[in-house]
């Protein structure tokens, strides 16, 4: 815990986003109230005026503070989002038509893939017929009809 009593209870002692801005809040309202007595009385606060000011800061005031710093942050959020809305949306549907044309050329891999499929069992036919018709002859050396075809 620091010494300053009011910076705890706003920040409960650690990073606190609301707490801070809280408490610059409370700061703020400080220096107004520091600069309204040097511009009426043309002299600084004096250390008691200091601690009147202090303890007329309830937990009710505090707790003001508080709310005030949470709508401040909650407006700041909104406005960021609303202004990154579109590029939020454009880049969700860009992202929805990558993934339909990764869908689509998979498609297309697949009608290749039978292509290709259909391409080798029609040579491999080919070649069988070639085989068989050369089967039928007595002569048929299968050794001899594959080193033909080789050279």
């Amino acid at each position: 815990m620091s010494k300053n009593h009011v910076f705890d209870t706003l920040t409960d002692g650690g990073y606190d986003p609301v707490g801070l801005v809280a408490y610059s809040l409370y700061k703020s309202h400080k220096r107004q109230w520091a600069q309204d007595i040097r511009d009426k009385h043309k002299r600084e606060p004096e250390p008691n005026e200091e601690l009147i000011f202090a303890s007329t800061n309830t937990l009710e005031q505090l707790d003001r503070y508080r709310n005030q710093a949470q709508e401040i942050l909650t407006n700041y959020g909104n406005a960021f989002v609303e202004d990154a809305r579109e590029d939020i949306s454009k880049n969700a549907i860009a992202g929805r038509i990558e993934t339909a044309l990764q869908k689509v050329e998979g498609h297309h891999k697949w009608w290749s893939s039978i292509l290709r499929s259909v391409i080798v069992a029609v040579i491999t036919t080919i070649v069988l017929v070639l085989i068989l018709s050369y089967a039928d002859n007595k002569d048929f050396n299968p050794i001899d009809f594959f080193t033909s075809l080789i050279n």
